[in-house]
């Protein structure tokens, strides 16, 4: 008996060689069970598809708000049905990474994960332009300038805008007091009206996420969002530790714990 050979034990049986290749039967069985296992995947995948169609066709159905217009129109339908506007939408839905744009990976995650009864990749096209992301300006462009305009007059014209927040009860403030401390923003000056007129209700509408309310969170979004990639000539950079950060830092770090301590 050759090297590597061996006989079951009782003696009388074929020999076996071990270390070599598995008998074909064997072989065959493992093939098979792959090629099975293969095939329930690719059922099952089926299967998701067709209830995915399901729930799409019963969406369209009882959802007034989708039940025409093109893809995008049904993403802003939508995003203004589920949370109020589409701003409040692009925040809570689609800006998971709150870095004021989407990628193509992050944009068909965001539509998988809302239940986005268009066509995703028919909606990436239309609105990314091929750039290869989607801002909220492309989303609401009505919006994100409504809310550029606010930001840079309320800064200007009344202060700081932690000072929204500040003299208000639970670091909230009410769409009344609201209009109240933004009043000077109503009206337009200058030549011609240089500075249109602000929209305050609209503001309101697009900034809140809590029902009612504009809170510390929201101002501090707006801020990153206006001051995004914009860096001033006649500032410099942090020289020592005792530079103190600024309102707009404190009040975005006062509400990142807030969230933390909510979750």
């Amino acid at each position: 008996m050759e090297e590597g050979d061996g006989e079951l034990p009782g003696g009388g049986g074929s020999p076996i060689r071990f270390g070599g290749p598995s008998p074909k039967g064997i072989m065959g069985m493992a093939y098979e069970q792959t090629t099975e296992s293969l095939m329930r995947m690719s059922a099952r995948a089926r299967e998701d598809q067709d209830e995915l169609r399901q729930q799409r066709v019963a969406e369209r159905a009882v959802d007034p708000a989708l039940r025409d217009g093109g893809d995008v129109d049904v993403l802003r339908k939508k995003l203004r049905h589920k949370y109020g506007s589409i701003t409040a939408g692009w925040r809570e839905a689609v800006d998971l990474r709150g870095v004021h744009f989407v990628g193509q990976a992050d944009w068909f995650k965001a539509m998988r994960d809302l239940g986005f009864g268009g066509n995703a990749k028919n909606a990436w096209g239309e609105l990314s332009h091929e750039k290869g992301q989607v801002t909220l300006a492309d989303l609401d462009p009505a919006a994100a300038q409504l809310l550029s305009d606010f930001y840079n007059a309320y800064i200007l014209e009344v202060g700081p805008l932690p000072g929204l927040i500040d003299d208000c009860d639970s670091l909230r403030v009410g769409r009344k007091r609201f209009v109240e401390k933004c009043a000077t923003l109503k009206k337009s000056f200058g030549k011609g009206g240089r500075r249109k007129a602000i929209d305050l209700d609209g503001v309101f509408a697009c900034l809140q996420i809590v029902a009612g309310a504009v809170t510390t969170a929201d101002c501090a979004w707006l801020a990153n969002y206006c001051q995004r990639g914009v860096k001033s000539a006649t500032s410099t950079p942090p020289s020592s530790k005792g530079d103190k950060p600024s309102k707009t830092d404190l009040m975005m770090s006062a509400a990142r714990r807030r969230d933390v301590k909510d979750f």
